[in-house]
């Protein structure tokens, strides 16, 4: 099981469209250091897609917290623009969906996997 997740960041027209893949769990330094590039750029609004996140752990939750509380401190805005609906309790659960700006459209239905029997 590969517990790395892995962040693409593409420009879009007010800062950064932020999508990120696997498993934000416990070893999240590379992806920390992706974000940090975005937090120092300063944009105006970054878009978070997490539809391709498996597992979000409280370390990948602490994670998003300090992403969107750097993005915020330089003047910026976040919006979750796609996740899992597992994602989305997740981030309900622990009452976060004041604190992220969650498109009503934005919960999809689970990825299916490629591989027979998955």
């Amino acid at each position: 099981m590969d517990f790395k997740a892995r962040v693409n960041v593409e420009p879009i027209d007010a800062g950064f469209k932020v999508v990120f893949e696997g498993c934000v769990h416990s070893d999240v330094a590379a992806l920390e250091r992706e974000l940090h590039r975005v937090i120092v750029a300063k944009p105006r609004h970054v878009d978070i897609d997490l539809a391709a996140i498996d597992f979000l752990s409280s370390i990948g939750v602490g994670t998003l917290v300090g992403f969107r509380n750097g993005v915020v401190g330089g003047g910026g805005t976040v919006k979750i623009i796609a996740l899992q609906k597992q994602t989305d309790r997740t981030l309900r659960y622990a009452r976060l969906e004041k604190m992220f700006q969650i498109e009503p459209s934005a919960v999809i239905a689970p990825q299916k996997s490629a591989e027979p029997g998955k």
